[in-house]
């Protein structure tokens, strides 16, 4: 299959992705802000089969500081997705190697990093919780991925910097021709 036929296939899988993981940050934020300011009982159900009672009932600073790490984790893998979609909409063919293609495949290691970090945090705050009786075991779900994530990164940052060359190495023969 040609990449002018895979490409706008891929944009839109990703125009999926992105849109999923939007609901489910959506769902998730809206969840804590009602079990906070309506309705405590509402952090059995957090949406999605999220239930963090136990914490609430522990320690309500640990609550918020936990469903933070989970929004703060779910907003940074949305804007990877978007990244991603923003790559679709630069990318030519003829050109691959551009500044703004550069700049987006940048912001997704940097993306990537930081989400990789925040889980790695969150992951080690859950199992320490933990250590007090708490129970965290479907909260594994929201927060894993996080040697994925440090991994994507370092692949993502050799990626941006092979397109740095390019650039370089195009605007090179632009000016020689």
């Amino acid at each position: 299959m040609k990449a002018e036929k895979t490409l706008p296939l891929l944009q839109v899988f990703s125009w999926i992705i992105y849109i999923g993981i939007s609901i489910k940050t959506g769902t998730i934020i809206i969840s804590y802000l009602v079990s906070v300011f309506i309705n405590p009982q509402a952090s059995a159900d957090l949406g999605l089969s999220l239930d963090l009672s136990s914490l609430m009932e522990f320690n309500l600073l640990y609550y918020h500081f936990m469903l933070s790490w989970v929004i703060v984790i779910w907003m940074l893998k949305a804007s990877i997705m978007y990244q991603v979609i923003q790559i679709f909409n630069k990318l030519k063919l003829v050109q691959p190697f551009t500044e703004e293609v550069y700049s987006h495949i940048y912001k997704m290691s940097q993306l990537a990093l930081s989400t990789g970090l925040l889980s790695y945090g969150a992951y080690t705050f859950s199992r320490w919780i933990s250590k007090f009786g708490v129970d965290l075991s479907n909260l594994q779900e929201f927060i894993s991925g996080r040697a994925e994530f440090l991994f994507m990164a370092a692949i993502l940052f050799v990626i941006s910097q092979v397109f740095k060359r390019g650039i370089e190495i195009q605007s090179e023969n632009e000016l020689t021709i």
